[in-house]
C-alpha cells in the first residue's frame, strides 16, 4: 500500500534558526496528521466490488470492527460516493489547493 512519507511535504523557507524550528514543528504535526489519517475507517458499503482506491489504484486494507459488528475499510474516506485512502485523498487535495499545506508558504520570513 502506498504511503506517504511524514517529510514528504517538509519546507524550508529562507535559512532563519527559526524557519528551520517551524518547519521541524510543522514536520512532526504533519507526521501526526498523517498517523490520525490513517486511523481513519470507513465501513465498508453493501455490495462494493473490491474497487482499489481512485487516486493510487492499491486495495484497501479491510478490518472487521467487533464493536460495530461490520467490515470496515482502514485508511478510507469517502468523497462524493468514491472511496479514497484517506491519506491519498489529503495529499491530492493539498496538491490542488483546496487544503493548506503542513507548511503554510505564505507565513514564511520575508
Amino acid at each position: 500500500m502506498w504511503e506517504a512519507a511524514a517529510n514528504d511535504d517538509d519546507v524550508v523557507m529562507g535559512n532563519s534558526a527559526q524557519g528551520e524550528s517551524n518547519t521541524k514543528d510543522e514536520g512532526a504535526n504533519s507526521a501526526k496528521n498523517i498517523e490520525e489519517l490513517k486511523r481513519k475507517t470507513l465501513a465498508v458499503p453493501s455490495g462494493y466490488n473490491n474497487s482499489p482506491c481512485a487516486i493510487c489504484k492499491e486495495p484497501f486494507e479491510r478490518r472487521f470492527n467487533e464493536d460495530e459488528e461490520d467490515w470496515q475499510f482502514v485508511n478510507a474516506v469517502e468523497v462524493d460516493g468514491t472511496i479514497y485512502h484517506a491519506t491519498c485523498n489529503a495529499n491530492q487535495t493539498r496538491s490542488i489547493g483546496l487544503l493548506p499545506s503542513p507548511v503554510d508558504s505564505t507565513s514564511g520570513n520575508q
